[in-house]
């Protein structure tokens, strides 16, 4: 089972940098899901400041009786413009139930 828990990471160098656009991932998917567990990933590419490339690893109830691909747009629509595109460039999404 998953504990509770609420982490930003970014891949491989630089594992200290949190930018603006990470922190306010996990802020949105904290205050909007209420998760049990949290990771959100920097996996840009280049310098360790780009931040174009996300994951996000999300435990939450309000997942329960969701099929995959709607506990995936659940979280994409937190981050989309109203022309439906994401506001950075990738986020890969893995979302789980506790």
């Amino acid at each position: 089972s998953w504990q509770f828990g609420c982490r930003g990471l970014t891949a491989g160098r630089g594992a200290d940098f949190r930018g603006p656009v990470q922190e306010h991932i996990e802020a949105t998917v904290a205050a909007a899901l209420r998760p049990t567990h949290l990771e959100v990933a920097n996996e840009s590419h280049g310098h360790v400041t780009d931040e174009s490339h996300f994951h996000v690893l999300v435990v939450s109830e309000a997942f329960e009786g969701l099929s995959r691909v709607a506990r995936h747009r659940k979280v994409s629509q937190l981050f989309t413009g109203e022309d439906g595109a994401l506001k950075f460039h990738s986020l890969r999404i893995t979302a789980e139930t506790p």
